[in-house]
């Protein structure tokens, strides 16, 4: 369970160090969904990660991907059009809400341009 903290701990603090370096854009949420849960220990000391789908716009472009928390209420707490500030790296979102210190790192699956751009942009 501490070792499962710990590398937790480690890969936010990674994530948190490698995002400040890059430029930080707005990003909106387009969409976030509950897609899985992973169960890990031992039956005694079992631990609950929740995997989200997340699709978030950055200027004209839609990225898609996997976010893995410890919280079951993410997508509750957050809903399409809240505005978050994000780090884009080639397979890495970084993104963090209005008043949180933390950036989550997102695994990009997909990206693709968004609809709903003026043509051009």
């Amino acid at each position: 369970m501490k070792l499962m903290t710990c590398v937790l701990v480690a890969f936010i603090l990674l994530g948190a160090a490698f995002a400040k370096e890059r430029p930080v854009e707005k990003g909106t949420i387009v969409e976030i969904a509950l897609q899985n849960t992973i169960q890990s220990g031992t039956p005694t000391h079992s631990k609950i990660v929740y995997v989200y789908q997340m699709t978030v716009q950055v200027g004209c472009t839609l990225y898609a991907g996997a976010y893995s928390s410890p919280q079951q209420d993410l997508a509750q707490a957050y809903v399409p059009g809240d505005e978050m500030e994000v780090s884009v790296t080639k397979k890495r979102l970084y993104a963090r809400f209005p008043g949180v210190e933390e950036f989550m790192e997102i695994e990009i699956s997909s990206q693709r341009s968004a609809d709903n751009c003026p043509a051009g942009k």
